[in-house]
């Protein structure tokens, strides 16, 4: 199989969801070889806005640069980011940043897989037609005329096997951590935790589409946002592996569990009001973190992002999964779970060579936040750092 099934997001269920509310977006390819095919490609057409690419672009001033016109052209560029507007060409979709977009049979030689991505790249692009540029991400064959560009790393935590619950868990934990973790754990309880099927999303579907906006205006850096009937759809697509939990206040002394197996009956409960949600696709062990949804004057004062990440773990030990999936963003507050993090970068052209030569500086100056990691086990040996 040349794209397993722990690869979610470049299978025909989830791409056929995708697609469904980017008509004409999305550009697919084979490469065979004696009739067996032994590359898979995905891609996607987006507005790259030159506001993304802010975050990218270095800190003013103070930089020693190692040619003299380097630092005009990165300010020139820097100042001048907010104008630009270009129909680019992802790789996989920015709306599962965790996918590359492209699959290799294991066989295939580097030369062989850098050839059929750039000929894939190629022909996709030819197709959409007007592509100004190309964004490819993850770990790939390196691309001839393509800036490198770091990005933040990506967050996997092995769930051991001794830990056949989340008290086994925190009891794995240097004291600090644990504390910590039963702290975030009481300032979320007064909010009433809730499992949806897909009828349940719908009710409220209004609700979480708001509040998913609100995570992505505060996201620096965003290509694409969802189409409204996502969630409902993904709950259709995928039954029970896919896991949407929604977060609520709710009046008097109405409290809920973040607790594993503990989960609130829908039922009718007056006046709650969504303040959050947390979505989750398990596939072949490993459980996938994927969007979520916040008001942020309720994560303050419930600690709700930190206990949503609580209970992706949870859900983790809940499913029996060998790996917790938690993506890019936020790190710091990841590793302080236990999770490690594994490089990440993408790779940019633009079609202007003029354009091409102007952001390369920029991008070359390009940082990534600054984090610490955190190492919450009170033994190094309670963690495989070997695990995927």
């Amino acid at each position: 199989m040349l794209v397993p099934v722990s690869r979610p997001f470049l299978r025909r269920t989830y791409l056929v969801l995708l697609a469904s509310g980017f008509p004409g977006a999305f550009r697919y390819a084979v490469a065979r070889q004696e009739q067996k095919v032994v590359a898979a490609f995905v891609f996607q057409r987006v507005q790259l806005k030159g506001e993304n690419l802010r975050p990218y672009s270095g800190p003013e001033g103070g930089k020693a640069y190692a040619w003299p016109l380097a630092k005009t052209l990165v300010d020139f560029v820097r100042d001048r980011l907010h104008l630009l507007r270009w129909p680019i060409m992802t790789s996989g979709s920015p709306l599962a940043a965790d996918e590359p977009g492209f699959a290799f049979a294991p066989n295939l030689s580097p030369s062989d897989r850098n050839s059929l991505l750039a000929a894939a790249v190629r022909e996709a692009a030819d197709s959409f037609r007007g592509i100004r540029g190309y964004l490819i991400s993850g770990h790939g064959p390196a691309l001839n005329g393509f800036h490198r560009v770091p990005a933040e790393p990506d967050m996997t935590m092995p769930l051991l096997p001794e830990w056949s619950s989340f008290e086994h868990y925190l009891e794995a934990l240097q004291s600090k951590y644990r504390v910590r973790a039963r702290r975030i754990l009481r300032a979320a309880g007064p909010l009433l935790r809730v499992e949806l099927d897909a009828a349940g999303i719908r009710r409220e579907l209004d609700a979480w589409n708001r509040l998913y906006r609100n995570v992505v205006q505060q996201a620096g850096f965003n290509l694409e946002t969802l189409h409204e009937q996502y969630f409902p759809r993904m709950k259709e697509s995928f039954g029970d592996a896919f896991r949407f939990v929604a977060w609520y206040k709710s009046p008097g002394s109405m409290a809920g569990s973040v607790a594993a197996g503990q989960i609130s009956s829908i039922g009718q409960q007056p006046a709650r009001v969504p303040v959050g949600f947390h979505t989750a696709l398990s596939r072949e062990g490993v459980l996938h973190a994927h969007f979520i949804g916040l008001d942020y004057d309720a994560n303050a004062a419930y600690k709700l992002y930190p206990a949503m990440l609580y209970d992706y773990l949870q859900l983790g030990l809940e499913m029996s999964s060998r790996l917790l999936h938690l993506g890019r963003t936020a790190p710091e507050i990841k590793s302080t779970l236990g999770a490690l993090p594994t490089p990440n970068e993408y790779q940019f052209r633009h079609e202007h060579k003029l354009v091409q030569s102007l952001i390369g500086p920029a991008l070359l100056e390009a940082k990534i936040p600054e984090w610490t990691p955190r190492q919450p086990f009170r033994s190094i040996e309670q963690m495989d750092l070997s695990s995927e």
